[in-house]
């Protein structure tokens, strides 16, 4: 695992496999500013200062309080929710999906209570079981 820190100052945990990211947390920023609005990077460098594009967002594991953010915004190239991957963020309010993403894995937004409404591309392949709160309104692009 690879901790960076993207343009914006957040800081992120990744692993990098076949020249490709999956980012595993969000830590915080540098400056410790609780943040309601997180914009996922489109790549990370690595120790060697490589660029690396983010095609996968998997399950966070830290001690951030998600509950603090209303809204993710997920960029192109993003092609991958894992399993878990925002489960429990119930301050979550709205969710920016690209044109480029093809799965959204089981119980990848489960009990995000506040999120409401959610626009998916219609380049998605497939959706995992619960991938969804029960209350969630799906509308497809």
């Amino acid at each position: 695992m690879v901790l960076a820190i993207s343009q914006a100052a957040l800081v992120y945990a990744f692993d990098i496999d076949n020249g490709k990211v999956t980012i595993n947390d969000y830590i915080g920023n540098e400056v410790n500013v609780r943040c309601t609005s997180i914009e996922v990077p489109h790549a990370l460098m690595g120790r060697k200062r490589e660029i690396y594009p983010v095609i996968a967002i998997g399950k966070t594991d830290s001690r951030f309080p998600w509950h603090a953010v209303n809204q993710i915004i997920i960029p192109e190239g993003v092609k991958y929710i894992l399993p878990y991957a925002f489960e429990y963020m119930d301050g979550l309010i709205s969710v920016e999906l690209p044109d480029s993403l093809e799965s959204i894995g089981e119980g990848a937004f489960k009990d995000c209570s506040r999120l409401k409404k959610l626009v998916i591309p219609e380049t998605i392949k497939s959706i995992g079981t619960n991938a969804f709160h029960d209350s969630i309104e799906i509308e497809y692009r």
